[in-house]
């Protein structure tokens, strides 16, 4: 795969939310998210597609202690 991915980080119950998008390499990618407290968080990861390939999402709860 090609192209970007978009992260998207909120806390389970608040409104703030932390976005980064990052570009694809041999179809990876890694993002560091600095959350300044602890609790329950729902992660988003969205693949922003490419000419080829069409856009995607998936979700998943975090908890930082």
């Amino acid at each position: 795969a090609t192209g970007k991915v978009r992260i998207v980080l909120k806390k389970v119950g608040g409104t703030k939310r932390i976005t980064t998008t990052r570009s694809l390499i041999d179809g990876e990618s890694v993002a560091r998210l600095r959350v300044d407290r602890t609790g329950r968080f729902r992660v988003t990861v969205t693949y922003l597609g490419d000419a080829h390939t069409l856009r995607s999402s998936d979700s998943t709860n975090l908890r930082v202690s």
